[in-house]
């Protein structure tokens, strides 16, 4: 009588963070696995650093033989950062209408 693996279901979770910072942990949610057991590796994400939205995928997670694998994975987005000191930053008009910042 053969014994057919366990199923484990494992679902990245969406990560972000703001352009130059480093990154979050990657994270996961696993139904499935027994209790005392774990999951071996690491999650991977996309390469890249520019403001836009990456893959999270499953890199080298791994269970043991004893499981059938399924995995979801998520985004990982960057965001735009804030212009130092955009907030200070104002517009004028002179009197022939050329712009101009003060």
């Amino acid at each position: 009588m053969a014994i057919a693996p366990r199923p484990l279901s494992v679902t990245a979770e969406a990560k972000t963070k703001v352009y130059g910072e480093n990154d979050p942990a990657l994270t996961y949610a696993v139904e499935g696995l027994v209790a005392g057991e774990s999951l071996t590796g690491a999650l991977a994400r996309e390469a890249g650093e520019n403001a836009g939205v990456y893959a999270i995928g499953q890199g080298t997670l791994a269970a043991s033989a004893n499981y059938a694998l399924s995995f979801t994975g998520a985004d990982f987005t960057i965001t735009k950062a804030a212009m130092p000191g955009a907030d200070a930053i104002a517009w004028g008009v002179s009197g022939d209408g050329a712009r101009f910042l003060y």
